[in-house]
């Protein structure tokens, strides 16, 4: 599951969202036979989720907006009978665990430059 993880990450980082859609495949976050507007919805909600990968750097997370814009997206897409589907339990503890630490880093103001502290562990 690592290993899959860190191709999300990558996708992201390079924009490729072919790259983070097999990814979430993967992981378990969506199914093949969902519908193709799912996939696509959920793929662009993780690649968002990715943004301190992409965005500005150093990333400053007391500036981001980004929690309030995930919640408000999965809010959206979870009002949605078609969306019914439950990841696996370690997925879902583990978005818990980077939840929380993402709130950690808003409350620290900090502000970190994850491109480069990304790509050092990219290359493995």
């Amino acid at each position: 599951m690592a290993n899959s993880y860190r191709q999300l990450m990558q996708g992201a980082s390079e924009h490729d969202k072919t790259k983070i859609r097999q990814a979430i495949l993967d992981i378990g976050l969506i199914r093949q036979d969902l519908p193709e507007k799912v996939q696509q919805n959920i793929t662009d909600l993780a690649y968002m989720a990715c943004e301190p990968l992409y965005g500005e750097s150093p990333y400053d997370f007391a500036a981001s907006d980004l929690s309030s814009r995930l919640q408000q997206q999965g809010m959206q897409l979870g009002l949605e009978k078609e969306y019914a589907h439950t990841p696996s339990a370690n997925a879902i503890f583990l978005h818990r665990k980077l939840g929380g630490l993402f709130l950690l880093a808003i409350k620290l103001k900090a502000k970190v430059d994850m491109q480069n502290l990304f790509s050092a562990y990219n290359k493995a």
